[in-house]
């Protein structure tokens, strides 16, 4: 198992979490790194992190946009609101 620390977007860091669990990787810390970016620590076998990684920066996303806002768009779960994806 091998342990990979990267600092991402906030969008990016919310796509790890909802993912990790499907590559078989987990999350061991996470904290702002300023602005719009989040340090990420994530556990799993050098496979598993490489399709994890390639799959999150390749996927196009965007936040809701405020007016759009609905609480039953929030995971509860994992608390936080799922992310869209942006058709272009």
């Amino acid at each position: 198992m091998k342990t990979e620390t990267r600092i991402v977007t906030n969008q990016i860091a919310g796509l790890i979490q909802m993912n990790a669990a499907q590559y078989d990787c987990e999350i061991i810390e996470t904290g702002l790194a300023g602005g719009n970016n989040v340090r990420i620590s994530v556990k799993g076998t050098t496979e598993n992190l490489d399709a994890l990684f390639a799959y999150v920066e390749s996927a196009e996303t965007e936040p809701l946009n405020p007016e759009e806002y609905n609480p039953e768009k929030i995971d509860n779960e994992n608390r936080f609101i799922n992310l869209k994806k942006v058709e272009r």
